[in-house]
């Protein structure tokens, strides 16, 4: 896995054709600032169980998308409670 449009490179997808998450946010946003309030959620809930880890991180350690997955679905969760 990895993150690669975070890494610098510019992309929102891997090598594999994998979707990095923050890419993923982007492309179904309605808007710039809408992607950025998703993003914000998707890191707030990963750093609730990794606190210093950043979405790059946290996809990078993953050996599987299934765990990113989970904390999407998390992240979707906590904006629709949110009013989002």
């Amino acid at each position: 896995m990895g993150c690669v449009l975070l890494g610098g490179q510019g992309h929102d997808n891997d090598v594999d054709g994998a979707r990095c998450p923050i890419g993923a946010i982007r492309y179904e946003a309605d808007s710039r600032d809408q992607a950025d309030k998703a993003s914000a959620i998707l890191l707030e809930v990963v750093q609730r169980d990794f606190p210093d880890a950043t979405v790059p991180s946290f996809v990078d350690a993953q050996t599987s998308p299934e765990p990113v997955l989970d904390y999407m679905s998390r992240a979707a969760q906590l904006a629709h409670a949110r009013g989002m």
